[in-house]
C-alpha cells in the first residue's frame, strides 16, 4: 500500500514531486548538475525510523521533515564555508561496508517479516473441493504461496546472475553488461 511506512503521510507521488523539485534546484544551484540525487535504501530506513520517532513522541511528521530540511541547509552551508570536504579522507571502505551491511540486514528482515504477515493474513489453501452445487463467490488464491515463490525466484535469479558474472560462459562484456551497477 502507498505510504505504508509513514501511514499515508508520504507516498510515491509526494516522493516523486519532492525529488523532482530537489533535483531541479540541485541542477540549477550546484556545481555538478549531472549528479543523480534520488531516494535510496538508507533514506527509506531513515524515514521509517523518523516516522516512528515522531509517532512515539507526539510530533508532527511533515513539520519534522521541514525542520530537518532547514537544519540540513544550515549544516551544508557551514561545511561548505569552512571547506569541510577534507574530512572525506577519514571515511574508509570499512565504514561504507558496515553501513551497507546494516541496510541489507534491515531489508532482509523486512522481507521475511512481510512474508510472515502475508502467511498470517492469507494462509495456504491445502485442497480445493469442487462440489456439484457450486456457488460463485470471491476467489481465494494462494497469495502466500505466490509471494513465497516470487521471493525465492527473485533471490535465486539474482544469486545465479551474480555467479554467472564470474563464469566462463559468453564474452566478458556480455557477462558484466547486465549486473545493474551492483559490484
Amino acid at each position: 500500500p502507498p505510504g505504508e511506512k509513514t501511514k499515508g503521510m508520504m507516498g510515491v507521488s509526494e516522493l516523486l514531486i519532492s525529488t523532482c523539485v530537489q533535483c531541479v534546484l540541485f541542477s540549477l544551484l550546484s556545481a555538478q548538475p549531472l549528479l543523480v540525487v534520488g531516494f535510496s535504501g538508507p533514506l527509506l530506513v531513515f524515514e521509517e525510523a523518523f516516522y516512528s520517532f515522531c509517532s512515539s513522541n507526539g510530533l508532527e511528521y511533515i513539520v519534522g521533515r521541514v525542520w530537518i530540511g532547514f537544519w540540513l541547509i544550515l549544516l551544508v552551508l557551514v561545511v561548505v564555508a569552512w571547506e569541510g570536504s577534507f574530512l572525506v579522507r577519514y571515511l574508509s571502505r570499512y565504514t561504507q561496508e558496515i553501513f551497507s551491511f546494516l541496510i541489507s540486514l534491515i531489508f532482509i528482515f523486512e522481507t521475511f517479516s512481510k512474508l510472515v504477515t502475508i502467511f498470517k493474513n492469507h494462509p495456504l489453501t491445502r485442497h480445493y473441493s469442487v462440489q456439484p452445487d457450486f456457488q460463485p463467490g470471491v476467489p481465494e488464491p494462494n497469495t502466500a504461496l505466490l509471494s513465497l515463490v516470487l521471493m525465492a525466484g527473485t533471490f535465486f535469479l539474482a544469486f545465479f546472475l551474480r555467479k554467472f558474472k564470474n563464469s566462463s560462459f559468453l564474452p566478458g562484456k556480455v557477462r558484466t553488461g547486465g549486473h545493474g551497477g551492483v559490484p
